[in-house]
């Protein structure tokens, strides 16, 4: 609910005043209460309630169902610190630091950190992290809670990062085959979804889903880093993996690994990326879909964005400014 201040300034028919406007927004987001923005929005944006529609297999994990809630909450906290840092949207897809707290670094793997909270900490290339996409609220989120699944990973990031859902796909479509004369233990996930792709009616959208997911091979089921042919991660049983993330975009460029697909998307995918976030946000603000009428006012918001350095502030100082927000 708006605060004595935003109800004297509507009383005085001041509140609509561009500067005005701007000036309340700055002092909302700094307010400790913007934390429910970035709580319900990332929560929409990045679907975390799939986290918990998923369990985990305890053929392949040890792993306590709280931690569920270490997943949900380091995304939710990373979104917030991206918004009261003014840090640039570039920030959601690949970043210097992790917000972390002991627990979820001891899952990650990631050493010396201390205290009971999420706070940031800076991470290193060895540590695999940073951004939205090595979370594991992204990577279990979008996996059979067994094994990985490009698939639904490709989907999350063309949907979540591009604004650019696929198709959904047509009824009765076949189970990723079991290739004849094949160990299926040798065969990579890659090699059998290229398998799976020969079926005619699975081609086209493969060819443009798998590129997007098979980057994140290194990611077992649970978000954790592997490489090489061993899980040791998993049960013994399960240990045995062919791993390949190298994968070729429709468009013939060569990604070989998740880094590789980050970089891609901040400088060819950039302005995509951006109308994503733009879109993803304004969305929320209004409370509905967004209709042919709002390109307008996405093209106008896009574009101070990007003379501003990108600054997720910014971003929603303009959709509040905007017209589609100011007369819904």
């Amino acid at each position: 609910m708006p605060d004595a201040t935003l109800f004297e300034l509507a009383l005085k028919d001041e509140l609509h005043q561009p500067a005005e406007l701007l000036a309340q927004v700055k002092r909302m987001i700094g307010d400790p209460k913007s934390e429910d923005f970035s709580r319900n929005f990332a929560t929409q944006w990045l679907d975390l309630a799939g986290i918990h529609r998923l369990a985990v297999n305890p053929e392949y994990f040890a792993f306590r169902e709280k931690d569920k809630g270490l997943f949900e909450e380091e995304s939710i906290q990373f979104v917030h610190q991206v918004l009261k840092s003014n840090l640039s949207i570039d920030t959601f897809i690949d970043s210097d630091f992790a917000m972390l707290n002991p627990a979820l670094a001891k899952h990650y793997r990631i050493p010396g950190i201390s205290g009971g909270s999420f706070k940031q900490h800076a991470i290193g290339t060895e540590h695999h992290r940073g951004g939205l996409m090595t979370q594991a609220s992204m990577l279990f989120g979008n996996s059979t809670g067994s094994e990985t699944h490009p698939i639904k990973r490709g989907v999350w990031v063309l949907e979540r990062m591009l604004d650019d859902p696929p198709a959904p796909p047509p009824p009765n479509v076949p189970d990723l085959p079991e290739p004849e004369g094949k160990d299926i233990a040798t065969l990579s996930l890659k090699e059998r979804l290229v398998e799976h792709a020969q079926v005619e009616s699975c081609r086209d959208c493969h060819a443009r889903i798998d590129p997007w997911g098979v980057p994140f091979e290194n990611y077992n089921a649970l978000g954790q880093w592997r490489e090489g042919t061993s899980d040791p991660l998993v049960h013994q049983a399960h240990q045995t993996v062919n791993i390949d993330p190298t994968t070729q975009l429709r468009n013939g460029k060569q990604i070989p690994n998740l880094d590789a697909l980050k970089n891609y998307i901040l400088t060819e995918k950039k302005s995509q990326f951006r109308t994503a976030v733009v879109r993803k946000v304004m969305a929320y603000s209004l409370g509905r879909y967004l209709e042919f009428s709002d390109r307008s006012a996405v093209n106008s918001i896009c574009e101070s964005v990007e003379h501003e350095n990108e600054a997720f502030q910014t971003l929603i100082e303009q959709i509040v400014l905007s017209e589609p927000f100011l007369t819904k």
